[in-house]
C-alpha cells in the first residue's frame, strides 16, 4: 500500500520554503549560509522584521531663531541641523524622558545629525548657548 501523505507533506513544505524564501530568506542570511548542510535541520523558518523608517527633519539655526516643523510623527527621527547663521549654535531637545543635544554644537555653515526615537508628546527644542534661548531660539514641538 502506498503512503500518499508523505509526498503531499513534502510538496507543501517545498511550496512554503519557496514562498518564504523570497520574503525572509534573502534578508536573513547569505545564500551560502542558507544552502549549507545545516540548513535542512532548522526547525522553524526565519522571518525578517523590517526596521521602522527613519524620518529626516530639517532644522535651520540662525540668529536668534530655530526653523523646523512644529508637528512631527513619532518614531525613529534624524534631525539634520544646519547652522545658517554667522554665530556658533547648539541644538537640544527635551521631553518624554529625552534630553539630548548635539554634543559639540554647530559652527556657522556646518550641518550635523542627531538621531532619536520620539514618543508621542510635547517637546522643547532650543539652543543652550548662554542667552540664545531667551533671545528667541526656543520652540515647542508636538509629536503624534
Amino acid at each position: 500500500m502506498l503512503n500518499h501523505t508523505r509526498p503531499a507533506v513534502l510538496a507543501a513544505a517545498l511550496l512554503m520554503t519557496c514562498a518564504l524564501g523570497g520574503v525572509a530568506g534573502a534578508a536573513t542570511a547569505p545564500t551560502s549560509a542558507r544552502t549549507g548542510a545545516g540548513a535542512a535541520s532548522s526547525s522553524s523558518p526565519s522571518v525578517a522584521v523590517a526596521a521602522p523608517m527613519k524620518r529626516t527633519v530639517d532644522v535651520r539655526l540662525t540668529e536668534y531663531a530655530i526653523e523646523m516643523p512644529l508637528r512631527l510623527s513619532a518614531g525613529p527621527t534624524v534631525f539634520k541641523v544646519t547652522n545658517a547663521g554667522g554665530m556658533y549654535h547648539r541644538f537640544e531637545i527635551e521631553g518624554k524622558g529625552i534630553e539630548e543635544e548635539l554634543e559639540s554644537g554647530v559652527d556657522a555653515g556646518e550641518t550635523k545629525m542627531l538621531e532619536l526615537n520620539l514618543e508621542p508628546g510635547s517637546y522643547e527644542v532650543y539652543c543652550p548657548v548662554r542667552g540664545h534661548k531667551k533671545a528667541g531660539m526656543f520652540l515647542r514641538v508636538q509629536v503624534t
